[in-house]
């Protein structure tokens, strides 16, 4: 089934929700991270941006990115546990400890330059150490500068997808990191070649929703088991800049960056930032038709990231621009049951920085100003 979101449908269900109307804390702060190593070492104002966060299942260790480096800190003590920073890599974009807590799962640490084929790559939790590179065969022309990927909510499958021309999707056992299923497209449907950026799959609904980077917000769902495409739609007029599929309701949660290439909102194929647009919102899909369940409004522009409480209840996003400019990112909290804006709380700085609940869904992490923030959600506000 093939729906589209017109750039009419768009601005009718645009509206602003003021942050003055909720509560500006999401809870109490119990610890600060501060990732160090080579970049933070020679920049007086930090490293690079913090885009990626994971908890371990037992929530005492979380993993950050910063780059192309990896960092992993105790979240009892405050202490960094290690570092990884590679002589050259590719940007993590992806970071997942695996079912049993043993294993990260990386984006490659070996530049796209110099092994172009490499998925991604598998880390010893406890030292950093690298126990496995996964690979995969791509065409001769292709980049493959970045690197995304998706456990199931289970840890049972992996779903990797290559930025190369074609839609170069890969399915792991990770008790065997084995491929077990491959989705390959060369062209859309308009006879053009694609690319595949964002992913997410769940064994239980039986669905991986990758979204195309040269189609601005197109998501396409495919069926787990026989690889068909099942659905496509048009989930942003500007590109999706995070997913996540709830596992709770099946719905999958999506975030717009702002940038358009091509489109209504742009001129010419070079991207261009869209000021205050509307499709910056956080929306609610049912990825096997494509029909809209409901838009989550709320201050801020670019949706940075996504963290969806596992009983399916909370949805957080950290909306906020690269560059200042004199205005603030949000830290966001939404009820999904009525899409209610529950907390907003302005980072007073722009943030390229990511967010992650804990497996309990009792702390949030996100990362802003170069430091990563853990607190601990208010039990009464998130029931």
């Amino acid at each position: 089934m093939t729906t589209a979101l017109t750039a009419g449908a768009m601005l009718m269900t645009h509206q602003q929700v003021s942050a003055a109307n909720v509560p500006d804390s999401l809870g109490r702060e119990v610890m600060r991270l501060h990732p160090k190593g080579l970049l933070n070492a020679l920049l007086p104002f930090g490293g690079g941006d913090l885009c990626t966060l994971a908890w371990s299942a037992d929530g005492t260790r979380l993993a950050i990115t910063e780059g192309a480096n990896i960092y992993v800190h105790d979240t009892e003590r405050g202490t960094q546990l290690w570092r990884l920073e590679p002589r050259v890599g590719t940007g993590q974009r992806g970071l997942a400890f695996g079912p049993k807590g043993d294993v990260l799962v990386s984006g490659p640490t070996i530049a796209g330059f110099e092994r172009k084929d490499l998925v991604v790559t598998l880390l010893d939790a406890a030292s950093g150490k690298v126990l496995k590179h996964l690979s995969d065969t791509i065409p001769k022309y292709a980049s493959n500068m970045a690197h995304f990927f998706s456990l199931s909510p289970s840890g049972k499958l992996l779903a990797t997808v290559l930025v190369a021309p074609g839609e170069n999707i890969n399915i792991y056992d990770t008790s065997s990191w084995e491929v077990v299923q491959r989705i390959r497209r060369s062209v859309d449907d308009n006879g053009r070649n694609t690319g595949v950026g964002l992913v997410a799959i769940d064994e239980a609904l039986g669905i991986v929703v990758t979204d195309n980077i040269v189609a601005d917000g197109q998501v396409n769902t495919w069926d787990l088991k026989s690889g068909k495409r099942i659905a496509s739609f048009k989930a942003s007029l500007t590109g999706l800049s995070s997913m996540a599929l709830d596992p709770h309701s099946g719905w999958l949660i999506t975030g717009s960056d702002g940038w358009s290439r091509g489109g209504p909102y742009s001129q010419g194929e070079s991207k261009e930032w869209i000021e205050d647009a509307p499709q910056t919102e956080v929306r609610a899909w049912d990825p096997k038709t494509g029909k809209l369940i409901k838009t989550l409004f709320g201050s801020g522009i670019k949706v940075r990231s996504l963290a969806v409480r596992t009983d399916g209840k909370y949805v957080f996003a950290i909306k906020g621009r690269y560059l200042a400019e004199g205005k603030p990112a949000y830290l966001l909290a939404w009820r999904m049951s009525d899409g209610k804006l529950m907390a907003a709380k302005s980072l007073d700085q722009s943030t390229d920085g990511g967010a992650a609940l804990s497996p309990d869904g009792k702390r949030l992490a996100y990362a802003v100003d170069g430091t990563v923030r853990i607190i601990e959600l208010d039990a009464a506000l998130f029931q």
